[in-house]
C-alpha cells in the first residue's frame, strides 16, 4: 500500500501492519493500493481498512491504572511483549525500533 501525507504531498510505501491501522482512519493521509492512485494518474478512492486487522483500541481509562506503578523487567521481555508494552504506553514509531531500544525507551518512562 501507498501513503500520501495530504499536508506536504509525500508519497511512500506502507508494508507494516501497525502504520496502516493507525492511519487508516487519519484525514491527515490518503492510503492506496498503487502509487499511480495517489500520483493522479488513476482515479483515487478513499482506501477502505484492511478487514482482517483490528480496530485500534480506545484510549484506556484513567481510572484503570493502578494507583502505584510496578516497573517491569523490559531486558528480559521479548521483542514481541516489548512492542506491545510500548502500543500499550503510546510510543511513536515503536514498530521499527529494535529490542533493545524498546527496552530503554520503556525504562525511561
Amino acid at each position: 500500500m501507498y501513503l500520501k501525507n495530504r499536508a506536504n504531498g509525500m508519497i511512500q510505501e506502507i508494508n507494516n501492519q501497525d502504520a496502516l491501522r493507525t492511519l487508516a482512519g487519519d484525514e491527515r493521509y490518503i492510503l492506496a493500493d498503487t502509487i499511480e492512485e495517489l500520483t493522479g494518474e488513476a482515479k483515487a478512492e478513499p482506501a477502505q481498512p484492511v478487514d482482517d486487522i483490528e480496530e485500534a483500541p480506545e484510549a484506556p481509562e484513567k481510572a484503570e491504572e493502578p494507583a502505584e506503578e510496578v516497573k517491569a523487567d523490559y531486558s528480559a521481555m521479548t521483542l514481541k511483549e516489548l512492542r506491545a508494552a510500548a502500543k500499550k504506553a503510546g510510543v511513536p514509531g515503536y514498530s521499527n525500533m529494535d529490542k533493545v531500544t524498546l527496552a530503554a525507551v520503556l525504562e525511561m518512562r
